[in-house]
């Protein structure tokens, strides 16, 4: 009966300690869950070019290498991902440049062979072409042909 009165009545040093260990936890899994966060910006950019990768970057799965990761950071020193504002920064950054990239190659693409909606890249894209077209169409002109030249595969043009 003792045993229970001193465990619902702790004394002042264990409630010192009871609540430094739940403080610790606490720390311990916001350190991790921002470790964890880096990994999880990193899987979105990795599932944004494979999307089958999905699973693999699960936030609990994250939240599981950010735990590792934290306890090599407190070996060595480091209080966490706060410490390196450099790698977050450099991997949300990341996150919007790859797809931006990507997006914009594959329009500028569109746009040089005509394809696609109407949009304002596209008819640049249009008048490029057309402009081109009539520089080149003058300068034949103006040189007396009235066709291009046309040379079979592997010819060598002298000219």
């Amino acid at each position: 009966m003792t045993a229970e009165v001193d465990a619902a009545n702790p004394t002042p040093e264990q409630q010192a300690e009871q609540e430094a260990e739940a403080t610790a936890m606490t720390e311990a899994e916001a350190a991790a869950k921002s470790w964890g966060m880096i990994m999880f910006t990193v899987g979105g950019m990795a599932t944004m070019i494979a999307p089958e990768l999905r699973p693999l970057y699960s936030q609990e799965r994250c939240f599981e290498w950010g735990q590792a990761a934290n306890a090599v950071a407190e070996k060595h020193g480091l209080k966490g991902p706060g410490n390196m504002p450099e790698i977050t920064l450099l991997a949300s950054t990341l996150t919007f440049a790859i797809p931006t990239f990507f997006a914009v190659k594959e329009k500028i693409a569109d746009a040089r062979e005509g394809k696609g909606p109407a949009t304002w890249l596209n008819k640049v894209g249009l008048w490029w072409r057309t402009r081109k077209a009539r520089k080149q169409a003058a300068a034949m002109a103006k040189a007396g042909v009235t066709e291009p030249e046309k040379h079979e595969p592997g010819e060598v043009s002298h000219g």
